[in-house]
């Protein structure tokens, strides 16, 4: 049988016409697929958008719940310590599609880096009793600087650390003691930066300090803060690590572990209801501290700020977030707020 130039041609071009479908298939194929993964990717994100927000809102919800809780506390008195309802752990609720947790913790129970400023009175001499040469709160910072077994420093140094913070805080250029540092010293550096000359915003501002180490800065990360102003620190929920940090005002030393072991159980077996109470402990009337003027701004025995730690989960995401609540008599407001994924 013989095929005539037509027939060829023919054949030619319906083979042509199947090759050419088979393309337009697979790029309709290929498209719908690669469309297909696009659309079901944006839609899980804005599912999960949705879902964000939806805990965020419960976190926000959580902040409410607290408020009512510090507010409804004053009714109970103007003293703040461990052993009150809003410092206990509340059980999970249970809210739709997880479970929400939340922790209240005073935040005058740290020590406020930002409540470590030099006074008007402040006094640029080495040789100077650390009781005029310091005030109260920076006295217990170059203590709690000694208080890590594992990172010794010596007095020394811890001095000059806190010098360091206190050139951070003020606002002029001259730097304090041997071991402070101003804008020429930052400026100078790598990266080089400058010193805000003014309060601290966030603790992290810490670890560019001069003399801070990463390893320091780990070690006072449990007990330090930054609060938008200074305040006293609550002797009734403060740290036992801070209790060392109590000393005669002559005195840059910490106290030792042990020693502090009686004024922690009398602490636990009843709150301080007033500072004349705690001063009047047999670990700390010898000391005198309840003579010195500066007390009654030092440390008290209620609290103004604290701290809120919420977190809402189900099975496959938990979303956290930590707010700093100020109380003022029954008004309690949220300073600052900060979400996160976990």
């Amino acid at each position: 049988m013989k095929l005539n130039a037509c027939s060829l041609f023919q054949a030619s071009e319906s083979g042509g016409a199947l090759v050419l479908a088979m393309l337009v298939v697979a790029l309709v194929s290929t498209l719908a697929v690669r469309f297909s993964g696009q659309y079901v990717l944006a839609a899980t994100r804005i599912e999960n958008q949705l879902l964000v927000s939806r805990y965020h809102h419960y976190l926000e919800g959580a902040e409410s719940l607290a408020a009512v809780v510090l507010s409804e506390d004053v009714l109970t008195g103007e003293v703040d310590h461990s052993g009150e309802f809003w410092a206990s752990p509340l059980p999970p609720l249970a809210v739709a599609h997880g479970r929400l947790q939340m922790q209240l913790s005073d935040a005058q129970g740290k020590l406020n880096l930002n409540s470590l400023a030099a006074s008007t009175q402040w006094i640029n001499d080495s040789g100077a009793m650390p009781m005029i040469r310091f005030t109260a709160l920076q006295r217990h910072f170059i203590r709690l600087l000694q208080t890590f077994e594992d990172y010794p420093l010596s007095e020394y140094e811890a001095i000059q650390i806190t010098e360091a913070v206190i050139d951070w805080l003020d606002g002029d250029q001259t730097p304090t003691g041997s071991g402070g540092a101003e804008a020429v010293y930052y400026g100078s550096g790598q990266p080089a930066y400058e010193p805000p000359d003014g309060l601290f915003t966030s603790v992290s501002e810490l670890a560019l300090l001069r003399h801070v180490t990463p390893e320091l800065y780990q070690r006072l990360l449990p007990y330090v803060v930054v609060l938008p102003q200074a305040t006293a620190l609550n002797v009734n929920t403060m740290d036992a690590v801070l209790l060392r940090t109590f000393n005669d005002p002559a005195s840059l030393q910490p106290l030792e572990p042990m020693a502090v072991q009686a004024l922690q159980q009398t602490r636990q077996q009843r709150p301080f209801l007033a500072l004349a109470d705690f001063f009047a402990h047999d670990l700390i009337a010898g000391f005198e501290l309840f003579r010195l003027p500066e007390v009654g701004v030092s440390y008290s025995v209620g609290s103004s700020y604290f701290f809120l730690q919420s977190s809402i989960s189900d099975e496959a995401l938990t979303t956290s977030a930590r707010s700093l609540l100020f109380r003022h008599e029954h008004e309690v407001s949220i300073i600052q707020r900060r979400f996160g994924l976990l």
